[in-house]
């Protein structure tokens, strides 16, 4: 376009809108691909490797669905001395692992990582926090990194969960002093079974039996498994009843069958169910109940015949 006036001023700002839209098509494109688990791609040009993930760590990773959050609490303090340098490597190294999985899947993990230092308005969030994780005592969850997810929780202490650490002879007592030392640091390791624990990647099945007179999984009561019920799931369980007249055999995938306080005995049927249950390596636990009726199928003959005898 040739000239000077109106008619070129106009196509030169043509110009520049499109180019300005195109500009931000292209970055709005680019963010989108960066968020998508299979199109990313990070390179690891560390010589140690720190970057990276373990081969299993990652698939599991990939498998979590993005319907729902992973939120990864860490709630770290300074250890006191002669702890004090290795509590600041191990803060150090885990925190820097939550990173990795934070940029992993950005799309559903949030991480937070509490200033329990800092103003007082940002210790008592982070008290609230923890009150709101299910600690009664704050102080309880110090040096801790908190994994919920879908409602369940998961707490990674950093003594003993983390890492394990020698104390040493840091007051020379019989002569020498010995600082303290770390033994193992297993971050990765309890990161995955902390996520084992609160998705249903290793979520286990336990069923508990129904229509003999059992306790009540879902009443509140001193005698029922109400409070059972909601520690195994907090736990990671997939909990539910069997009764066999709704689903017979009940599923396969179930790792633990439960029968607690029965009053009246198995079906011939029910019976053999537990047997081959038991044979394909599920695992039971029974609690005979005080008023079981006498005669053939009951719970303690079931017992009997794997050498467990009521007294």
């Amino acid at each position: 376009m040739r000239g000077t006036g109106s008619l070129v001023r106009l196509g030169l700002l043509v110009k520049v809108a499109l180019s300005v839209v195109l500009a931000a098509a292209i970055a709005i494109g680019l963010t989108w691909l960066s968020e998508r688990p299979g199109v990313r791609v990070r390179v690891d040009l560390t010589a140690a490797g720190e970057n990276s993930f373990d081969v299993e760590t990652q698939r599991k990773l990939d498998a979590l669905p993005d319907d729902a959050r992973l939120e990864i609490d860490a709630f770290f303090v300074p250890y006191v001395q002669p702890m004090t340098s290795i509590g600041a490597e191990l803060h150090g190294r885990m925190f820097r692992f939550l990173a990795l999985v934070k940029e992993e899947r950005r799309d559903i993990v949030e991480l937070t990582r509490h200033d329990m230092e800092g103003p007082m308005e940002r210790r008592l969030e982070a008290e609230a926090r923890l009150r709101e994780l299910g600690f009664r005592d704050p102080t309880e969850g110090l040096n801790t990194v908190v994994l919920t997810y879908r409602g369940r929780r998961a707490v990674l202490r950093l003594l003993g969960d983390v890492a394990e650490v020698d104390i040493g002879n840091p007051r020379g007592q019989g002569g020498q002093f010995v600082p303290p030392r770390l033994v193992s640091y297993r971050g990765e390791e309890a990161f995955v079974r902390g996520l084992l624990k609160v998705s249903s990647l290793g979520e286990p099945r336990a069923l508990f039996s129904w229509g003999h007179g059992e306790r009540d999984l879902y009443s509140v009561g001193d005698r029922q498994l109400s409070r059972l019920y909601r520690a195994l799931v907090e736990d990671g369980f997939r909990v539910g009843r069997w009764d066999s007249d709704e689903v017979g055999a009940g599923p396969e995938e179930c790792d633990v069958r439960a029968m607690v306080g029965p009053q009246q005995p198995l079906s011939e049927m029910e019976g053999q169910w537990v047997r081959d249950f038991l044979a394909r390596g599920g695992r039971l636990i029974a609690g005979p109940g005080l008023l079981e009726q006498e005669g053939d199928g009951g719970l303690p003959d079931l017992l009997a015949e794997y050498g467990i005898l009521r007294q």
